[in-house]
């Protein structure tokens, strides 16, 4: 009995031992994957940090080398060194460097080369140093200028792509002709030019066609005219005062493409006169009984038409056709035509006496106008002219109008590419 009561009493022992050592090691296990967890959650937490303060280093380096190619651009068109280096000399290059720019420890270093007059790279290399953390950016910029003076002067009407006309006749006086690519002159047209006609591929006058100019030039003779850039204005950009749209803003008027609509409508029948310059955010379409007066410039952001060809020319019950006149009542005005996306002029313009700079960054068309048109200024196209069964373009070079004291070509530095590298 005595040997029973043993034996349970060392069982007893033994159970009450292996219990205490798996609650032992059971302990032993919750701490370290306690520990594991508190050890992850520290280093997430730095990690996070680290990204977050990398993050933070990486964006105040980006602004740093935007700084650097906001100077450089505002050297270029105020440090009078820096301009007349960029617009005269293709080979100038400078190099300079800021220190506590922005940042106390901040710098950036620009760079500029020229790869022609007035056409350049702007490379800005911006550095951060905090420490045991540091930055680096660069920003890689081409800029131009459009130096106006090496296309307009004398130049009544331009393009960068080709020029076609087309059973037309067209009648400049005061200036020449110049197109990029190929100027063709087809059918019965008759062009009379008082200035020179240059095309940089080929200028083609077909059977039947009729060219006079005080002198012509194309790829085959010697010296064959050069490729020249289609000059830059300022439309769109509101931080530049001599835009088009901050001179609406001052003294015109900025309309929606359905507000310029409805006013149009509204004056079906009657003349509309609107002073100063007339800003549309996206196209305008003129069609139907409309005669419209600007003392001023009429722009779209988007494409432009003017007298819409629809039977009989009517919108509604109102059939007299488009009548459009741009005045410049004083020498400083902004006049003219402008659009973003091209301009056709259609069918249903019976009259039109422009003066001011027609001008767009895409193509300009005129197509089967029944009565003459008048321009006084400049006919400026971007992707091409094209001119058909017109009875007659009468264009008269006006030198103050395009170059003068009025500030539709502003001195702005247009950026045509931008790449970044960490």
């Amino acid at each position: 009995m005595a040997a029973t009561f043993n034996f349970y009493q060392r069982k007893l022992r033994l159970t009450k031992t292996s219990q205490a050592g798996f609650v032992l090691v059971t302990a032993m296990l919750v701490m370290l994957l306690i520990l594991s967890l508190a050890i992850y959650a520290t280093s997430f937490t730095l990690t996070e940090r680290r990204i977050a303060s990398s993050q933070k280093t990486s964006v105040q380096t980006y602004y740093l080398a935007e700084a650097g190619v906001a100077e450089a651009i505002w050297k270029l068109k105020n440090d009078s060194t820096w301009k007349t280096n960029f617009e005269d000399d293709p080979t100038w290059a400078v190099t300079t460097t800021r220190s506590s720019a922005l940042y106390p420890n901040g710098s950036y270093t620009i760079h500029i080369q020229n790869t022609d007059n007035a056409r350049g790279v702007i490379t800005v290399t911006a550095n951060l140093n905090l420490g045991t953390n540091s930055s680096r950016r660069v920003i890689e910029a081409g800029v131009y200028k459009a130096i106006t003076s090496t296309v307009l002067p004398g130049t009544a009407k331009y393009s960068a792509n080709g020029i076609d006309i087309n059973n037309s006749k067209l009648y400049v006086t005061n200036g020449g002709m110049f197109s990029n690519n190929n100027t063709q002159i087809m059918q019965s047209s008759v062009v009379r030019v008082n200035g020179s006609v240059r095309a940089v591929n080929n200028l083609i006058v077909n059977s039947g066609a009729l060219l006079y100019a005080s002198s012509t030039a194309d790829k085959h003779d010697n010296p064959a005219p050069t490729s020249t850039p289609m000059p830059a204005i300022s439309v769109t950009n509101s931080n530049d005062p001599d835009s088009y749209k901050s001179m609406a803003t001052r003294n015109g008027h900025i309309y929606s493409q359905t507000e310029f609509s409805n006013l149009l409508a509204a004056n079906q029948g009657k003349t509309l006169t609107l002073n100063g310059v007339i800003y549309v955010t996206g196209s305008i379409t003129i069609k139907g009984s409309t005669n419209l007066v600007i003392n001023g410039a009429l722009v779209a952001e988007n494409s432009m038409i003017i007298g819409q060809a629809t039977s009989d020319c009517c919108s509604g019950s109102y059939c007299n056709g488009t009548y459009l006149t741009i005045n410049r009542l004083n020498p400083t005005d902004a006049t003219g035509i402008i659009s973003m996306n091209g301009i056709n002029f259609q069918s249903c313009l019976k009259g039109m006496n422009v003066t001011g700079l027609i001008y767009t960054a895409n193509g300009i068309t005129f197509s089967g106008l029944p009565n003459d048109v008048y321009v006084t200024g400049a006919i400026i196209g971007g992707n091409g002219l094209s001119v058909s069964s017109v009875k007659g373009i009468y264009l008269t070079y006006d030198n103050p109008i395009v170059l003068g004291s009025d500030p539709q070509f502003s001195p702005i530095v247009t950026v045509d590419h931008w790449e970044e590298e960490y």
